[in-house]
């Protein structure tokens, strides 16, 4: 059961980086320790360290582990092995990683070499470079490019305009979420023989989110790796100082800081510990049943059913390919770019907003697809001609699928039909795509069933669009 794994993957994960913290900061006082721990549960809702991707929590425990690898490694007099496991570790987790395992073999490999370290000393550094060689190739071989999916498809003429959005992100990290607590960095930094090094390490993963031009997404994920980090720092803090003023201080900024809304139609208390519990008591997290009205069984429901309608080994443009591709079985092009090489290298059009995905819908039509699936896999309470006609209301679903066909709406109005095809599971509600015209036999599997129109560009109209 792939969601049992998920949740057993998420645990494993937690432990890790637990256990990994504890042992760090082991000759530290116990009242340091806990408010250490205290940060690191308090920084972020725990409902978006658990649904921030399968990889968020094991790409976090990674990056802890390959500091505290490297912290060991910067004050010795070698790089061990396990230091290069935990940089091949990052690597494969997340494209990204590889960036931040780079860097860091370069920078100890200057530093050791300055200081005289050679031979055995260097094993460490040896693994990384033939792992990394093996993957870069790898990669080339099956991508054509080094780091695929790093910067989520977010291709333009300029990298600029990335950098631009990123700053905005930590901006509003720092404004809104729980980035006022790098403060407590920089004064470990300022203070704490050493900790420059840490802070020297977190500065290289915010500029990599940055670089990355930050995500639309809630819980500014890419930004979680640091928040260990950071209550490494405050821990450290905590039993140099042994000030109560202090502790007040880190207190009401754990319960203040980060309890903000993101600002981006999502609404987070992501320092409320009470309302994490409540998250995941109501099963709002990967747990071992998902209810039958579950938004993730919903999705894998309406894939399973939508892919009965289609003739098997039809290609499918779609923008959700995790779930729509793993439960319909069909080959499916990412239109948004983040599973497809070509279309994430693609430049991004002029008038799209610089967020998440590449949205060359037009360049997945060119690629002779017959069926267009818009937005998440899902249920509608309306229908194409309903909507444009003016008898159903043109909800958040409705709306979003309008948006979406402005991606490619000369190809969508002249080459492809509306279709609405009536759920067999769910009385009242709808399937809603686009075949190509003329190829709607090859495309459906009983084109009988289906309300077929022209509904461009009046559906868009109804939406206001």
């Amino acid at each position: 059961d792939l969601v049992a794994w998920n949740s057993l993957l998420q645990l494993l994960a937690v432990g890790v980086l637990l256990t990994l913290f504890i042992v760090r900061t082991k000759s530290l006082s116990i009242s340091s320790r806990a408010l250490g721990l205290t940060a690191l549960v308090l920084s972020a809702d725990a409902q978006f360290w658990l649904s921030g991707g399968l990889d968020t929590l094991m790409y976090v425990a990674a990056i802890f582990w390959s500091y505290t690898e490297l912290e060991r490694a910067w004050l010795s007099k070698s790089i061990p092995l396990s230091a290069g496991a935990s940089l091949m570790v990052i690597s494969l987790i997340r494209p990204e990683g590889m960036i931040v395992a780079a860097f860091a073999t370069i920078f100890l490999v200057l530093a050791k070499v300055s200081s005289g370290a050679r031979g055995g000393a260097m094993y460490g550094v040896a693994l990384v470079m033939v792992g990394m060689a093996g993957l870069l190739a790898w990669r080339m071989t099956e991508f054509g490019y080094p780091i695929p999916n790093t910067f989520y498809a977010k291709e333009s003429a300029s990298r600029i305009l990335e950098i631009f959005a990123g700053l905005s992100y930590l901006k509003s990290w720092i404004v809104k979420g729980s980035g006022g607590l790098l403060a407590f960095s920089a004064l470990a930094a300022m203070i704490i023989p050493g900790a420059w090094f840490r802070f020297l390490f977190v500065s290289g993963l915010i500029l990599i989110a940055v670089v990355e031009g930050g995500d639309p997404h809630p819980g500014y994920r890419f930004l979680l790796p640091v928040l260990p980090l950071i209550a490494l720092d405050i821990a450290e803090l905590t039993d140099r100082l042994r000030n109560t003023v202090f502790v007040v201080v880190v207190t009401l900024a754990l319960f203040t800081l980060p309890m903000r809304s993101q600002g981006n139609g999502y609404s987070v208390t992501v320092g409320s510990f009470s309302t994490s519990v409540k998250n995941i008591s109501n099963g709002n997290w990967p747990i071992l049943q998902i209810e039958d009205d579950d938004w993730s069984h919903l999705k894998a429901q309406a894939s399973e059913e939508f892919a009965s309608l289609i003739v098997p080994d039809t290609p499918v443009a779609a923008n959700d390919v995790g779930a729509f591709a793993f439960f319909s079985k069909l080959p499916v092009i990412d239109f948004l770019g983040l599973n497809h090489p070509v279309i994430s290298h693609l430049e991004k059009p002029a008038h799209v907003k610089n967020l998440w995905g590449n949205a060359r819908l037009d360049f997945a039509i060119e690629q002779g697809v017959n069926v267009v699936y818009l937005w998440f896999p899902r249920f509608d309470d309306w229908t194409f001609d309903d909507v444009a006609n003016g008898a159903s209301m043109c909800k958040k679903g409705a709306h979003r699928v309008a948006q979406l066909t402005g991606y490619a709406l000369n190809d969508l109005s002249q080459a492809f039909d509306c279709v609405s095809v009536p759920s067999e599971s769910r009385e009242g509600k709808w399937h809603n795509f686009f075949v190509r015209s003329g190829q709607l036999d090859n495309a459906l599997s009983n084109p009988s069933s289906a309300n077929i129109s022209k509904c461009l560009p009046d559906f868009r109209q109804a939406c206001g669009l």
